[in-house]
């Protein structure tokens, strides 16, 4: 069960590696969730998804928000994961708050998308920003 009152997370407790752990012991975070996605609930009965992600969202929000400990990548409207930055971008934040970075290397404008295009299975546009073909389920 999740509970969350605007009294502070100072006796609040999370679930870290299996171990209930008071939120004031937590000293950085890191949010790799971008969202909760209805895909993911499969045991919610399909009809109730859309509601569950939508509170399941907002509780993490408000508790991310809400924690006194630097949090890299507080939730941003949208995003549980904070802004959409480039990969510089989240290494110089990581960097500022002294958390060890692995050196980047840059990848050229485009990379992303031609190893998506390489990758079977994906029915990506052809360049140029055409779409052919019968669009599938949405």
């Amino acid at each position: 069960m999740w509970e969350r009152n605007n009294t502070g997370v100072g006796d609040a407790r999370a679930i870290i590696g299996g171990r209930s752990v008071v939120t004031v012991e937590i000293t950085g975070v890191l949010t790799r969730l971008t969202h909760i996605w209805e895909q993911e609930l499969v045991q919610i009965v399909a009809e109730d998804r859309r509601y569950v992600v939508a509170e399941m969202s907002a509780f993490l929000m408000s508790w991310l928000s809400a924690l006194d400990c630097p949090v890299l990548n507080r939730p941003v409207p949208g995003c549980l994961s904070g802004p959409s930055w480039r990969p510089e971008q989240w290494a110089a934040a990581a960097t500022r708050a002294d958390m060890r970075v692995a050196p980047q290397q840059h990848q050229p404008c485009g990379y992303a998308d031609t190893v998506l295009r390489q990758r079977p299975g994906n029915n990506l546009p052809p360049r140029g920003g055409g779409i052919t073909g019968t669009p599938g389920p949405v």
